[in-house]
């Protein structure tokens, strides 16, 4: 069965309970591999080359979606991050 992924990040800020309604990515990011969404307790660095924020993020958790039609298989995932800027200096060193 073919499929087909849209991963949509979310920020958490830290002592909420939900995340923020907007996405981190302004645009669609899509994959066919399941193995390109982080899994929880992962560190990513997102940035926005249209304004210049660069942030750390920790995932959190992620929530999936599957929806079948014509033997295709979409994909939503939504991935729940929180901002760990100050974890930079010890994850890479450039």
């Amino acid at each position: 069965m073919e499929h087909f992924i849209s991963i949509n990040f979310q920020e958490i800020l830290k002592g909420e309970s939900r995340p923020s309604e907007e996405f981190l990515n302004y645009k669609d990011i899509f994959s066919n591999n399941l193995s390109n969404v982080p899994n929880a307790g992962d560190y990513i660095e997102f940035s926005h080359e249209e304004d210049g924020q660069i942030g750390i993020y920790k995932v959190k958790t992620r929530y999936f979606r599957y929806s079948l039609k014509n033997s295709k298989c979409n994909v939503t995932c939504n991935v729940i991050v929180e901002r760990y800027d100050e974890d930079a200096p010890f994850l890479i060193k450039e």
